[in-house]
C-alpha cells in the first residue's frame, strides 16, 4: 500500500528526471516502479491530447446520477446525514465545533 501511495505521489510532482527523485526518495529503489512514466515529459500542445475517455465516463457518471429515482437520491442523502454527524463534527474545548475541510 505504501509503494502505491508513493508512486502516485510520484507521479503528481513535476521531477525533471529520475535522479531528482532518487534523491528525495533514496532508501527506496524507484527504477523498475518509474519505467514507461512520463516525468520527463512536459505537454507543449494540448492539440495532442485525448480528453476524450474522460469526457465519456464523467459525462456517463454524470447520467448515471441524473437516472436515480427519489428512493435512491433520499436513501443517499441520509447516508450523507450520517457520515456527517459522524464525522462532520469535532469537539473542541468541550464545544462541537462543525469541521471544515470534510466531505462525503
Amino acid at each position: 500500500m505504501l509503494s502505491i501511495r508513493i508512486s502516485l505521489a510520484v507521479l503528481h510532482f513535476p521531477f525533471s528526471d529520475l535522479q531528482s527523485v532518487l534523491m528525495i526518495f533514496p532508501s527506496l529503489d524507484f527504477r523498475d516502479m518509474l519505467k514507461g512514466t512520463p516525468l520527463h515529459k512536459k505537454i507543449t500542445d494540448f492539440s495532442k491530447c485525448d480528453f476524450w475517455p474522460i469526457n465519456k465516463f464523467l459525462t456517463a457518471r454524470k447520467e448515471k446520477k441524473k437516472a436515480r429515482s427519489k428512493e435512491e437520491k433520499v436513501e443517499e442523502k441520509k447516508e450523507k446525514e450520517a457520515l456527517m454527524e459522524k464525522y462532520g463534527y469535532a469537539l473542541v474545548d468541550g464545544h462541537k465545533q462543525k469541521v471544515g475541510n470534510f466531505r462525503y
